[in-house]
């Protein structure tokens, strides 16, 4: 499936991915909407409530492998991440991990701004 950036609304992209809204979603409320989450060939959708969930899983994953021995060695393991979904796993390097938080953190900040100014205005 090809995206077309005009039927999207783009919340943020990094190396590892995309999040976005589908400018055609009848809900007007940004926080009744589902989030698109495009990474390593995977599309997930997540509401505000399961995006936060996963943010701690990945949060937990990072915590459990910060420990190791050899700094280099990060980059190469391959480290279980739970999701919010129960019987959905992924194996993702330290590297890609912490590319895949950041783009999660940076969706929630920019979805809590936009809620905010759209209370405000």
């Amino acid at each position: 499936m090809k995206i077309n950036l005009e039927e999207i609304d783009k919340i943020y992209s990094n190396q590892m991915g995309i999040t976005f809204f589908w400018k055609n979603e009848i809900d007007a409320y940004i926080e009744n909407k589902r989030v698109n989450i495009i990474f390593s060939n995977v599309a997930l959708l997540f509401n505000i409530i399961e995006l936060n969930l996963f943010l701690q899983d990945i949060e937990n994953s990072l915590y459990r492998n910060s420990f190791l021995e050899d700094k280099h060695r990060r980059y190469y393991d391959s480290i279980v991440l739970e999701t919010p979904i129960n019987q959905l796993r992924f194996i993702l390097s330290y590297n890609d991990l912490s590319l895949l938080k950041d783009l999660i953190e940076r969706t929630i900040f920019d979805i809590e701004v936009s809620n905010m100014l759209h209370e405000i205005l």
